[in-house]
């Protein structure tokens, strides 16, 4: 995924839904991106394509928080679940190595750490843009001056950056 959204595929990616029928851009590559801990470049483009943390974040930092405890990846098949409880001594970096080969290896708690200034970074934006939006005034062609209500500015904030979490 990480090499498709680099080759330029991203709005390809944005296309695409899941079985599930959720945009695959934003919940499973997002999500990917975020558990493997891809690097801060290959984040970047998948920002440039408008991938957005919150249809993911919940879930990334739910999975990774587990997996900290020792849970296995919500990438892992059954299979692997099945050897790694069979084999409780495997080493961590293998049971935790990033789907992606191109990604190296980076502890648990700093995946975490930087799903969640991820996922912070975005919501400062969207915030600063709800702000800036609330104290728009638009003229209307007969003279009065309009600004967006709240239920409009959600709508909008909704449509860019999927609709709010609250995280644990």
């Amino acid at each position: 995924l990480q090499l498709a959204v680099a080759a330029g595929f991203g709005g390809t990616l944005a296309k695409l839904s899941t079985i599930e029928c959720t945009p695959l851009l934003h919940e499973r590559v997002v999500l990917e991106a975020m558990i493997d801990g891809w690097p801060d470049s290959a984040v970047c483009c998948l920002r440039k394509q408008g991938a957005v943390t919150r249809l993911a974040v919940a879930k990334a930092c739910e999975s990774l928080r587990l997996m900290i405890l020792g849970d296995p990846s919500p990438f892992h098949t059954p299979d692997d679940v099945a050897f790694f409880v069979d084999h409780p001594g495997f080493p961590f970096e293998f049971k935790y190595a990033p789907l992606d080969d191109l990604v190296p290896f980076m502890k648990l708690e700093t995946r975490l750490a930087r799903a969640l200034a991820w996922h912070r970074s975005e919501t400062r934006f969207s915030d600063f843009l709800r702000r800036t939006l609330a104290s728009a005034a638009l003229p209307l062609p007969d003279g009065r001056i309009v600004g967006l209500s709240a239920p409009a500015l959600e709508l909008v904030d909704a449509c860019l950056f999927g609709r709010r979490v609250l995280l644990k």
